[in-house]
């Protein structure tokens, strides 16, 4: 069920209508059955996924809460492994297969036939559950059921496309009650014609010119150049009119999403850029990711690697192939190259004699 779709459409009214005739007590179960319907829609084993990974992520935060010490550490080690590895299983299997068969014939091997969908948002929701884990471990969150827990990962309006939200974000949102608000309700209509402009009217029609001017075999220079920038305008108008989707929804809804991208073409260095361009997954590599590795804390070579190797991790969570890995790395460098003093301190250590 795409935001941009006539049936969306058709569910948000019926949602809309039902959350604010219902009293508050039955919003959030309502909410969590219609998000599940809505997941159920594209596929049921999806939704049963879902459904077994909120409840493996809730009984690993209770067990945070019930020890201490080492133990207490042991299990978030556990958790944030069993993410990933549920991530690797289900998004990167066919990527390990295919480089499998590259270097040997697959075929000669246990499970080449073995079939895995890949669940749709499966990259956003298993870093929100990392998140939450986390920020349990640091006594950060706000959360007390279940039921909250489970409408947290599952909020249809973030689900398959983000942005990715926090538990301090949207926990204390899910544990207050809501009153309508006419202001609320103009903001989320106006969200969603914004998105829905950017999405369906630019975005789109961008696609259909840009798809034909790549096949086409006869393009010059400055015709691969225009395409090039107009594909970049794409990429940003499908995603940011999503999102501005997905805030709009929420927003009907009484709730509030971050901003996810913040005009990001008139970045004036690609640390800004990063900083405006898909913000919650930027912010999220940095607090999950690059701090945790040392950061800039363990002096400027160590900053380097940790800069390069937070972004080509980046990379390969948004796609299944080497294309991303390095496009990942190639920003990485960037952020190092554009790093205050990494000019001057690159010719005094000789890296650079011009």
């Amino acid at each position: 069920m795409l935001f941009n779709s006539f049936t969306y459409a058709i569910f948000l009214i019926i949602i809309f209508g039902t959350y604010w005739l219902l009293p508050n007590k039955w919003r959030n179960y309502f909410l969590l059955l219609s998000s599940y319907f809505f997941y159920g829609t594209w596929k049921i084993e999806g939704l049963l996924l879902l459904l077994g990974f909120s409840i493996v992520n809730w009984l690993l935060g209770l067990l945070l809460n019930s020890f201490h010490g080492r133990k207490r550490k042991g299990i978030l080690g556990i958790g944030i492994f069993l993410n990933i590895a549920i991530l690797c299983v289900f998004k990167y299997y066919n990527f390990f297969l295919d480089n499998i068969d590259f270097l040997w014939d697959k075929h000669h091997w246990l499970f080449a036939d073995f079939k895995i969908f890949l669940p749709l948002g499966i990259s956003f929701f298993v870093f929100e559950a990392i998140s939450f884990l986390v920020d349990t471990y640091k006594g950060e969150n706000t959360l007390t059921d279940f039921q909250s827990f489970a409408l947290y990962i599952s909020f249809f309006p973030h689900l398959i496309a983000g942005p990715i939200v926090r538990v301090k974000q949207l926990g204390p949102q899910l544990i207050t009650d809501k009153r309508f608000s006419l202001a609320a309700l103009l903001t989320g209509l106006d969200l969603l014609c914004i998105g829905a402009f950017k999405k369906v009217v630019l975005a789109d029609n961008l696609a259909s010119f840009v798809e034909a001017s790549f096949k086409t075999s006869h393009s010059s220079a400055w015709d691969i150049w225009i395409t090039g920038g107009l594909f970049s305008m794409q990429i940003y108008l499908d995603f940011a009119g999503y999102t501005d989707m997905a805030r709009g929804s929420a927003k009907l809804l009484g709730y509030d999403l971050p901003i996810n991208f913040d005009f990001p073409y008139v970045s004036r260095s690609i640390g800004e850029f990063w900083r405006r361009w898909h913000i919650t997954l930027s912010n999220w590599l940095r607090d999950y990711l690059y701090i945790p590795l040392g950061g800039n804390r363990a002096g400027q070579n160590r900053t380097y690697i940790n800069l390069i190797i937070t972004m080509s991790l980046g990379g390969l969570w948004h796609g299944a192939g080497w294309t991303y890995i390095i496009w990942g790395f190639y920003q990485g460098v960037a952020l190092v190259v554009h790093r205050p003093g990494f000019l001057t301190n690159s010719e005094k250590n000789g890296v650079i004699n011009c």
